[in-house]
């Protein structure tokens, strides 16, 4: 990534990276997400919910490995049903405010 000079990789998949999103998803049991949920305006009953986790590493490897900053997106129903996901890391600081 920081070689070519790129921020982020858009649309991470969970079969890409898989050790990426085993590692988030445990951060995310132990509580060490960062979660929350906003009403889409938009239409009745669907919820714009976010996940982020910072310095994650990219690949399972040794010190000094890549570092990064993961991002989620997800719209869901009332029933929690997910109808939209996506996720992407950056080296960019991602907080609740941006």
């Amino acid at each position: 990534m920081q070689c070519h000079d790129l921020r982020s990789i858009p649309r991470e998949k969970q079969d890409d990276h898989q050790y990426l999103f085993q590692r988030v998803d445990e951060a995310a049991e132990a509580g060490r997400t960062t979660e929350f949920q906003v009403d889409d305006q938009r239409k009745e009953g669907l919820y714009t919910c976010f996940r982020f986790f910072s310095n994650m590493p990219l690949n399972k490897g040794g010190e000094g490995e890549l570092t990064v900053n993961f991002l989620e997106y997800r719209e869901a129903d009332d029933e929690g049903d997910v109808k939209l996901r996506f996720s992407r890391v950056t080296d960019l600081e991602v907080t609740r405010e941006q």
